[in-house]
């Protein structure tokens, strides 16, 4: 929050730099010996600043102006197409994928579980590259039918 009010106020009003900042409304939280992972609030330090702050900033809590709908949950499992399942089970036995002119191999056991992983996701990063192989789209099509599904079910009213 420092950085944006120091924006408005040039620090007039919670001071000019970060470090007088923590040190005036924060304690150290988490950290090891080096360094310092986050900071909890001083006693009365919330008041303190949202009163620093109140003549340029206004506070609002999401639960006293938001009525959100129970959370839904929806747990969808996907099934690969044959040709996918069958090319799953191959690279995991042989650590070796053929996907047309693509050749994507692996070495060792954590990079085939990360190469498994984003086969089930329906892409293959190359080897040592940013540059991917597409191999199934079982999930983007699931989803669309879950958009479908959504789209069947909810009604709209225009007033």
């Amino acid at each position: 929050m420092w950085a944006q009010i120091y924006l408005l106020d040039q620090g007039e009003r919670l001071g000019k730099y970060i470090s007088h900042y923590r040190e005036n409304y924060f304690e150290p939280d988490k950290r090891n010996a080096e360094r310092i992972f986050s900071y909890k609030a001083k006693d009365k330090a919330v008041e303190v600043i949202k009163n620093r702050i109140s003549d340029i900033c206004i506070s609002l809590q999401a639960k006293d102006y938001l009525q959100l709908p129970e959370l839904v949950t929806d747990n969808r499992f996907i099934k690969l197409d044959n040709k996918a399942q069958k090319a799953y089970e191959q690279f995991e036995k042989e650590m070796f994928l053929q996907i047309d002119e693509e050749q994507i191999d692996v070495t060792a056991a954590a990079a085939l579980s990360n190469k498994l992983l984003q086969f089930c996701n329906g892409a293959v990063y190359k080897n040592d590259s940013k540059e991917f192989v597409e191999i199934h789209n079982c999930k983007i099509e699931a989803l669309l039918e879950l958009i479908e599904e959504a789209q069947r079910t909810t009604s709209f009213s225009v007033l």
